[in-house]
């Protein structure tokens, strides 16, 4: 329906249930992740010492995905019950948060989600815990992540 160098927007009426539903993806990429070739490599692999956890920046990634999804926890319980879902998950470019629901308060929830995401404040407690779930994370799940930058 409508496509323009950052944006791309479909539109299908559901003709079968003719139930009132909708699915919203929005990418954030950030641009330091593909500035050049030695940029995504750095992003993928230089062990980031902020914090002196010495985790690779593909983790950091991941644990803001983390941090972001826990600290929505009980909020997204309630929307799940209202029939609204999301995923706030990681790309090798940035970020992706995908909403599904009923259309008339899909934008509620993506609202809540970018401003949590803007606005994140980490406990100290929920950071040990998220970050121990990230490290948890398979050899082979870090292969199949590697290969499909490659």
């Amino acid at each position: 329906m409508y496509k323009s160098p950052r944006t791309t927007l479909w539109h299908k009426k559901d003709d079968q249930f003719w139930v009132p539903k909708a699915r919203v993806i929005v990418e954030m990429r950030t641009p330091v992740a593909i500035d050049s070739p030695a940029a995504s490599v750095l992003t993928q692999y230089v062990d980031n010492m902020v914090l002196g956890l010495g985790l690779p920046a593909e983790y950091w990634y991941r644990l803001y995905a983390e941090l972001v999804t826990d600290a929505l926890n009980e909020y997204s319980y309630d929307a799940d019950l209202a029939g609204l879902t999301y995923l706030f998950e990681v790309s090798c470019l940035g970020f992706f948060v995908t909403i599904t629901g009923y259309n008339d308060k899909l934008h509620v929830l993506l609202r809540d989600v970018l401003v949590k995401a803007k606005d994140l404040e980490v406990r100290a407690d929920r950071l040990a815990v998220m970050i121990e779930e990230v490290n948890d994370v398979s050899p082979d799940t870090r292969l199949m992540s590697l290969t499909f930058i490659a």
